[in-house]
């Protein structure tokens, strides 16, 4: 696995936010009747690897998060967005995960393999410029379409 280093303090907050904000999302598909039928997506113009390794300078301006990357494993490397998107208790239907670079989209997909494989057939990577396959992804979806799955 290569390094993805990258962030600041910032990016702990946001990746923080991010993880709270896509639990309650998926709480209204999960706890609404209305809603429930519909498909859920989780889309990722940016996935990367789905880990980041910090920087020595914000390893040691984690402020209020730094008792949560004490212990040694999780202070190298840390969730990306596209983990955090997968390790939800009440997982999307569908994920879109797109990565510019072919080596981080195939770290990605190794990673999925091997830490949520029951999620694997749900996800569709693309290895291209996100501008290009957000228009072309956007295009393929019948958006006047209803639901289009059925819970039980």
């Amino acid at each position: 696995m290569v390094d993805r280093v990258f962030g600041g303090s910032w990016t702990d907050i946001k990746l923080d936010l991010l993880r709270k904000y896509l639990a309650a999302y998926q709480q209204i598909f999960t706890k609404n009747l209305k809603p429930s039928y519909f498909t859920t997506w989780y889309v990722d113009a940016f996935a990367g690897t789905g880990s980041r390794t910090p920087t020595e300078s914000r390893s040691q301006d984690l402020g209020m998060f730094a008792e949560v990357y004490e212990d040694a494993d999780t202070s190298q490397y840390r969730d990306g967005s596209a983990r955090i998107a997968l390790g939800l208790s009440n997982p999307f239907d569908k994920y879109l995960f797109i990565e510019q670079s072919a080596i981080r989209a195939g770290e990605l997909k190794d990673c999925i393999r091997k830490d949520f494989p029951k999620l694997l057939e749900r996800c569709e990577l693309r290895n291209d410029d996100a501008n290009v396959i957000l228009r072309q992804w956007c295009k393929e979806r019948d958006w006047r379409k209803g639901p289009s799955i059925t819970r039980v």
